[in-house]
C-alpha cells in the first residue's frame, strides 16, 4: 500500500522549498509526495530528475499533481489557448519521462478553478467534452510506451464544470482513447457530486488510477462523516491497487485558503509537530480501513 500526501498540506501560501517538503513528509511516514510540475519545466527535466532523486534518497516517490492556468485551458473556446495547453502538457510529459516520474493527477485538461459564469446546456457541455478529449488524447499519445499514467480528477461544480462525476471522468477517458488515462476520485468532490460513493467507485472501476482522501469538508481522513466503510468496501470490490493520497486543506487566512475557498477555522494547530501527529493518526486510520476491508492483501 502506497500512502502519500499533497505538498500543500499545512501551507498558508505558495511553497517553493521542495526538499524541505520531502524531508517533512518522508519523516512522517509517507511513501510518495505530490508536487506541481510547473517549477520543474524550465531546464528540460534536470530539476525534476534532481527532486525525484532526492525523493529516492528519502525513501519517497515523487508524483505530479496540477490544474492548469487559464492560458493552457484545453476546454477553452479559443483554439490558440487549447493548442497552448496541449503544448504545455507535452512539455510536462517529456519532463516526466526524462526524470522517471510516472504519475500525474488533477485537471491537466482544463484550468483550475474553472467556475463557469454563463449558461451551459447539456448538448453544449457534450460538445466541449468531446472537443477537449480529442485534443487531450492527441497530446498524450505515447504515454503507454513511457510508462506514464494520468489520472483525471472530477471536480465539484464550484471548481469545474466539465467533469463533475466519476462517470463523466470515465466517459472522457474513453473519448480520449488511451489505456494509461484514468480517473482520480477525491472524497471532498465526491461528497458534493456523487449520488453514491460506492456507485462512483464502481463506475470508475478499472479506470481508477489514483485517489485523494479527505473528509467531506477537506479535513484529514478520520476526522469527519465521509462514508469510509462504503468507500473502502467498494475499493475492495474493484480490487484497487493504486496509491492512496491525502489532500486536505485546513489552514485559513492565506493564499492557499483563498484558492480553495476556506474561510473558517478547521482546527489545525499552528505547530508543525502537532500537525504531523495528526497526519500520523490519519495514516493509521487509512491503514486500519485498508486492513478491515482486505485492501492490498490486508497489509
Amino acid at each position: 500500500m502506497r500512502k502519500g500526501i499533497h505538498f500543500l498540506f499545512g501551507a498558508k501560501d505558495s511553497v517553493t522549498d521542495f526538499p524541505a517538503v520531502i524531508d517533512r513528509f518522508s519523516a512522517v511516514g509517507f511513501d510518495f509526495i505530490e508536487l506541481p510540475p510547473e517549477p520543474f519545466l524550465s531546464d528540460g527535466g534536470k530539476a525534476a530528475a534532481r527532486i525525484a532523486a532526492y525523493g529516492v534518497q528519502k525513501g519517497v516517490e515523487i508524483t505530479f499533481s496540477c490544474g492548469f492556468s487559464k492560458e493552457y485551458d484545453m476546454a477553452s473556446e479559443d483554439r490558440k489557448i487549447r493548442e497552448q495547453g496541449a503544448s504545455h502538457m507535452k512539455r510536462i510529459l517529456e519532463v516526466m519521462e526524462k526524470s522517471g516520474i510516472r504519475l500525474i493527477g488533477g485537471t491537466p485538461y482544463t484550468c483550475w478553478p474553472a467556475k463557469r459564469d454563463k449558461p451551459l446546456g447539456l448538448d453544449e457541455k457534450k460538445r466541449v467534452l468531446e472537443r477537449t478529449a480529442d485534443i487531450f488524447g492527441q497530446c498524450i499519445r505515447g504515454i503507454e510506451t513511457a510508462g506514464i499514467e494520468i489520472a483525471i480528477e472530477p471536480l465539484n461544480r464550484f471548481e469545474g464544470f466539465l467533469i463533475n462525476t466519476a462517470q463523466e471522468g470515465v466517459d472522457f477517458c474513453k473519448l480520449a482513447g488511451n489505456p494509461n488515462l484514468g480517473v482520480m476520485l477525491d472524497g471532498f468532490h465526491m461528497s458534493m457530486e456523487e449520488d453514491s460513493i460506492r456507485g462512483a467507485v464502481l463506475a470508475a472501476g478499472s479506470r481508477l488510477k489514483h485517489l485523494h482522501l479527505a473528509e467531506n469538508n477537506r479535513k484529514l481522513p478520520g476526522m469527519g462523516e465521509f462514508p469510509w466503510n462504503s468507500f473502502f468496501a467498494a475499493l475492495k470490490e474493484i480490487d484497487y491497487k493504486g496509491r492512496l493520497s491525502i489532500e486536505s486543506f485546513m489552514v485559513p487566512g492565506g493564499l492557499i485558503a483563498s484558492d480553495v475557498a476556506l474561510w473558517r477555522d478547521l482546527g489545525l494547530p499552528d505547530k508543525m509537530e502537532e500537525q504531523d501527529n495528526m497526519l500520523e493518526d490519519a495514516l493509521k486510520f487509512i491503514g486500519r480501513m485498508s486492513v478491515t476491508y482486505g485492501l492490498f492483501g490486508g497489509k
